[in-house]
């Protein structure tokens, strides 16, 4: 929290890298940015009386900072839906992408399509589509998913 790292504007599908320097003669195109952790947005949540939240998470390969820096969020508020982008990436940075999967389990999420079929875990690496969808396991499926029936 509150680290300056380098981004630049380019032509990258995402549009945006991420650079851990501070250098002081930037092109253009480049900016330097303050970052925050996911658990210093909390506080807000709190002071806004927000009980529930639904999230997508794309941040270009660093949605497993997201949850390193994010536990305590998902002790206070409650999160029955995560919509996340599953870069095909993965293979690089698999423990990150590991890291991930268990912090989501750990909390009682299931990962599903977007038509909200469980994805197998095992599968993570390889068959996964681009976009994965966490949901609260005890939470009532079809409050999340459109024709769902709850699981028996």
């Amino acid at each position: 929290s509150g680290k300056s790292l380098t981004i630049r504007i380019n032509d990258d599908p995402s549009g945006v890298n991420l650079f851990d320097d501070q250098a002081n003669n930037l092109p253009k195109r480049e900016y330097v940015v303050k970052t925050l952790r996911f658990d210093d947005v909390l506080p807000i949540l709190i002071a806004r009386n927000v009980k529930t939240a639904m999230i997508k998470i794309d941040i270009e390969a660093a949605e497993s900072f997201m949850c390193e820096s994010g536990s305590k969020i998902f002790e206070e508020i409650n999160i029955p839906y995560i919509m996340m982008e599953w870069h095909g990436i993965r293979s690089k940075y698999q423990e990150r992408y590991q890291f991930i999967i268990d912090f989501f389990s750990a909390r009682g999420y299931v990962a599903t399509d977007q038509s909200c079929k469980d994805l197998r875990i095992k599968d993570w690496l390889r068959n996964w589509p681009g976009n994965v969808f966490w949901l609260k396991r005890n939470y009532p499926r079809q409050l999340l998913c459109a024709n769902a029936k709850q699981p028996q």
